[in-house]
């Protein structure tokens, strides 16, 4: 393991600066205030600069930071994307200074240092043992080794591109039925669709009352989609969720103003015991009670899973726990398409008996 970020960032003695506002940009100033670390800037990219503060700091420009501080700066970047151009700009940025990538988490409380992989490095251990192929234990140590350190290099081991996962891992030639959680506006519908040339029917469950709306749209195009507004969950409960209409839009977080009521029901329950052949999750950390909620899914008709494992630190291990405890025989596989913090990490489990 590298040297742990936070506590290279505790010991650090030169200007420590974040590249981008927003809630990554709040997370890490929570987490390097309670370790008593001073940040001597914010800045954004040219076109997000305009006149404004954030969390008492004027937000400059990159031109403006380096002139005032120098090139000796150590950047936290704050936001995540995979944008090319945008990351082709951060690995400039690291031929000139210290750059950095905090892994925080999208969802919980949790932080990946030191005393959390401690805490649960057998955990941790046995996930890596469950893992069917060498591709996915590559990566799974070239995430910790990212997460530990917030390093670049281990960012950009052992991806893949999004038409090789299809090809090498998932079977959509044989997919009839699906469940897209978290189907946002129906652009992963729309590419199973033109995946699974035998498609018949996507139930494709969405909490936001904006997104929603636009999945609407979408099925009346598509007419294998049919729309369900809810949030996939481990039993029935109203839940209130965040407005924002954003692909990070989830439950209420503390301070939230704009928010929304929406009825929460496991999968098992939605589809009232359709059989389905393959289900997507990408449902903002509650990733665990959505499985939760679909056991009986699972067991039964043991469909291929693609699962986001990255919104909670400990979904990379916590989550292949939880299908082997709900259905023995599943084979897991790790994959991760580019992107700028470690996020678009996805558990692919197919069963094998």
């Amino acid at each position: 393991m590298p040297s742990w970020i936070w506590e290279r960032l505790s010991d650090e003695t030169r200007p420590v600066v974040l590249y981008g506002t927003g809630n990554g940009a709040d997370r890490i100033l929570d987490v390097l205030g309670a370790r008593g670390v001073a940040v001597s800037g914010i800045f954004a990219s040219d076109g997000f600069v305009r006149k404004r503060t954030f969390r008492g700091y004027e937000v400059e420009s990159y031109g403006s930071v380096v002139k005032r501080l120098g090139d000796d700066i150590v950047i936290l970047v704050a936001f995540g994307t995979s944008r090319p151009d945008v990351i082709k700009n951060i690995i400039a940025m690291s031929g000139r200074h210290t750059v950095l990538v905090p892994d925080l988490p999208v969802a919980g409380e949790n932080v990946w240092c030191r005393g959390f992989y401690e805490k649960n490095r057998e955990s941790i251990r046995g996930a890596r043992e469950l893992l069917s192929d060498e591709a996915s234990r590559n990566l799974f140590d070239s995430v910790l080794e990212y997460r530990a350190g917030g390093e670049l290099g281990p960012l950009f081991e052992n991806l893949s591109a999004e038409d090789d996962i299809w090809r090498e891992l998932l079977r959509p030639e044989t997919y009839l039925r699906a469940a897209d959680i978290g189907a946002y506006n129906g652009d992963t519908a729309v590419d199973l669709f033109r995946r699974a040339p035998g498609i018949e029917k996507i139930t494709a469950v969405e909490p936001d009352e904006k997104n929603f709306s636009s999945l609407c749209v979408t099925s009346g195009i598509y007419g294998c989609i049919t729309p369900v507004r809810a949030a996939a969950w481990d039993r029935r409960e109203v839940l209130t969720f965040s407005r924002d209409g954003g692909r990070g839009a989830g439950r209420r977080k503390p301070g939230d103003r704009r928010t929304s009521e929406v009825i929460g029901l496991p999968l098992d329950q939605i589809l009232d015991g359709a059989s389905v052949d393959y289900v997507k999750i990408d449902a903002e950390g509650s990733e665990g009670r959505v499985l939760a909620g679909a056991a009986k899914t699972v067991s039964e008709f043991r469909p291929d899973l693609r699962i986001a494992s990255y919104h909670r630190p400990e979904d990379v291990f916590t989550l292949p726990a939880l299908i082997n405890e709900i259905c023995p025989g599943y084979g897991f596989y790790l994959r991760r398409t580019p992107c700028v913090p470690c996020w678009d990490l996805d558990l692919i489990a197919i069963y094998r008996g």
